[in-house]
């Protein structure tokens, strides 16, 4: 930021006393000076002037060169004193007078006048080669050490004074010279250091305090100037980058930004149309049309508000319990004989395996079986002999009275025969029970209700009354949800003495299909049945399916009646609910369950069973064809169950039932059981 001052030369100058000498005693009255200075014109006469000491070898070099000057030289010491000042004239004699070049090197240029290039050395550079001793070419030891030494002092910043008396320095003012890179190399600030701190050094307080606000106020001074020249170059350079931009067209255009006024009025704007002026009804005409409007708004919202409120919640709440009373009886008589059913067969499969493998005992007994009475005995054990015997006979029985029947000749459809049939008048008290129960109990359930909601055709009208009448209302009201949960009573009353296994019915010829079927199709109005079209299908989904499914533990899978109707009626439900529905989904989990339940049973009991040496062959395929019946009705359901649930339940019956019973190798005729379970497993794919 500052710039770099001249540096200022140190030439060495004569000093020549002016003061004559003095004798000792006037030396002894001299008094002491307490401050030094260097201007010989600032001081008194008497004072002392100052002189730098020189060193041993500078003083040497001096004696050397008195020693070797020419005799033949024109020029004589000049011993007179130096007048006090210079004028023009006295200084134009001295520069006539002054020779070109040092007498000690003149003797040498006219000694060796044929070596040119030491002249023009010694012409260029006198002061170095003032070092040189008289008719010498190469400086010696003492040469070099002088000019070392006095290189040294230089750079100490000591004044260095000139002996030679031929030499006088004309110039008074320091000039200044081309810096070159050596130069700076051995520059250690001095110059500078002297123009801040100066060349005198003043023990007076005063005066050192004015040379210090001075020395200040030059180095704000240079600051200032250093700091106009900075921004005088920069705003020059700019002015001439700015220049240049336009002479070769680099200058945009400023963007100014438009200024948008919030209250003008926008571009493209269009005022409104202003209608005409109408005429505007009277306060007491709005009034009446809205009183009547909201008076028939409020009267039939109250009142199919009642309607609802009655058939729900005075109603239903009241009579759904009591109707699950008489669904649980229903489930409890057809379940009776499903259980009598299932223990009978369990029983006469048990005595045909224990014919020819024996089984662990704690595989066959129950909890009932071990249970002592109130006397504290311990009933007979449905596995003695005793039991077997009679349970072969009552067999033989109910063979005899099957019709068309005989006992040799269809041995594999006896195996074949489920054997589900009650004797002693069983089915006469069932069906008794179930009439009882759909006459007079269904009949006191709905004794106190009245004629208006007794009937499930009743509580029709009435909706259906409110769609057409109003039917944004009932729009808005999302009347048509509420229809499956307010026609629900009357369908499962309809409903609960249905086995649809045993008493196979179809839907639309029920008397709840028939009276919904019509919900919602009126005569000339079009577009109101649409929210309802899917009445019935909630109504199957929501009743129809759930009553088939609380009655799936009643059904026997081993018949092959039971399951065709069965499988009739999921037909009939894959009409209304489609197959990938989760209802539908949840009924078909709950049949493999029922199936698969008595198999694993069976499976248990074949696998830890140890076949017997002399084993009857007749006993075990009576056996095996009766667990093949399984199979057998596997095969109806494979429009319904998923495939890979169907043959699992098919491989359960051949490799953990079957095969574990079967010796191919040994006995020929295992040979075709295994074929033949094998065939009705490949059907189930």
């Amino acid at each position: 930021m500052f710039k770099k001052p001249n540096r200022a030369k140190n030439i060495r100058q004569p000093v020549i006393a002016n003061t004559p000498l003095k004798s000792k005693a006037d030396k002894k009255k001299t008094k002491k000076s307490l401050g030094l200075s260097f201007d010989q014109q600032d001081e008194d006469d008497s004072g002392e002037v100052f002189q730098v000491k020189k060193s041993k070898a500078s003083r040497k070099m001096a004696t050397e060169r008195k020693l070797h000057l020419p005799e033949s030289s024109g020029l004589t010491a000049n011993t007179q004193e130096m007048p006090s000042t210079y004028n023009d004239d006295y200084l134009a004699s001295l520069r006539a007078s002054t020779p070109a070049l040092p007498t000690s090197l003149k003797h040498t240029m006219t000694t060796t006048t044929d070596d040119d290039d030491s002249a023009l050395l010694a012409e260029k550079f006198p002061k170095t080669m003032n070092a040189r001793l008289g008719g010498v070419a190469i400086p010696d030891s003492n040469a070099i050490h002088a000019a070392k030494k006095k290189r040294e002092l230089l750079r100490q910043g000591v004044v260095m004074v000139d002996n030679e008396q031929d030499f006088i320095d004309v110039e008074a003012t320091t000039g200044s010279r081309l810096v070159r890179e050596e130069d700076d190399v051995g520059d250690d600030g001095e110059g500078e250091f002297e123009q801040y701190v100066g060349q005198q050094i003043t023990l007076d307080k005063d005066e050192a305090k004015k040379q210090e606000q001075a020395q200040r106020q030059d180095a704000q001074d240079m600051i200032l100037d250093a700091q106009e020249d900075d921004d005088s170059d920069s705003d020059d350079q700019m002015d001439r980058w700015e220049r240049d931009l336009i002479k070769h067209g680099g200058v945009r255009a400023k963007y100014e930004e438009q200024v948008v006024d919030p209250y003008a009025t926008p571009r493209g704007y269009k005022p409104a149309l202003v209608p005409d002026a109408s005429p505007l009804p009277s306060l007491d005409d709005v009034l009446k049309r809205l009183d009547l409007l909201s008076t028939d708004i409020t009267y039939s919202m109250r009142q199919y508000e009642s309607q609802l409120s009655d058939a729900q919640k005075g109603m239903l709440d009241l009579k759904i319990p009591l109707l699950e009373q008489l669904e649980n009886e229903t489930h409890d008589i057809i379940a009776a004989k499903q259980q009598i059913v299932q223990d009978r067969r369990w029983l006469d499969d048990m005595d045909l395996l224990l014919s020819f493998a024996s089984v662990p005992g704690h595989l066959l007994e129950t909890d009932e079986d071990v249970t002592m009475d109130e006397f504290g005995r311990t009933p007979e054990s449905k596995f003695s002999e005793t039991s077997r015997n009679r349970r072969q006979g009552e067999r033989q029985d109910r063979l005899q009275k099957h019709s068309g029947w005989t006992d040799e000749a269809d041995a594999k459809e006896t195996a074949y025969w489920s054997d589900d049939e009650l004797q002693g008048g069983w089915l006469e008290k069932k069906d008794q029970k179930l009439d009882d129960i759909e006459g007079p109990k269904l009949d006191a359930l709905l004794e106190d209700v009245g004629d208006e909601f007794r009937t499930l055709e009743a509580v029709k009208s009435y909706f259906e009354a409110w769609k057409t009448e109003f039917y944004e209302d009932y729009k808005n009201a999302f009347g048509s949800l509420s229809l499956p949960a307010a026609f629900e009573f009357y369908v499962r009353c309809e409903l609960v003495t249905w086995d649809p296994f045993s008493n196979p019915l179809e839907f639309d010829a029920m008397k709840w299909h028939a009276t919904l079927s019509s919900y919602g199709i009126v005569d000339g109005l079009e577009g109101h049945e649409d929210a309802d079209i899917e009445l019935l299908n909630k109504v199957v989904e929501k009743v129809v399916l759930k009553r088939i499914k609380n009655l799936l533990d009643t059904m026997n899978p081993v018949s092959s009646q039971e399951t065709r109707y069965a499988v009739h009626a999921v037909e009939q439900v894959s009409y209304y609910v489609e197959k990938h529905e989760h209802p539908f989904q949840d009924l078909m989990i709950q049949v493999e369950k029922m199936i698969e339940k008595p198999l694993l049973r069976y499976a248990a009991l074949t696998e830890s069973a140890t076949l017997l040496a002399n084993e009857p062959h007749s006993n075990k395929q009576q056996f095996i064809w009766r667990q093949l019946k399984y199979l057998k009705n596997l095969a109806l359901w494979r429009r319904y169950i998923p495939k890979d649930s169907l043959l699992s339940l098919g491989r359960l019956i051949v490799h953990r039932i079957v095969m574990p019973l079967l010796r191919p190798h040994v006995i020929p005729g295992d040979t075709d059981l295994e074929n033949e379970a094998l065939a009705l497993c490949a059907r189930l794919e």
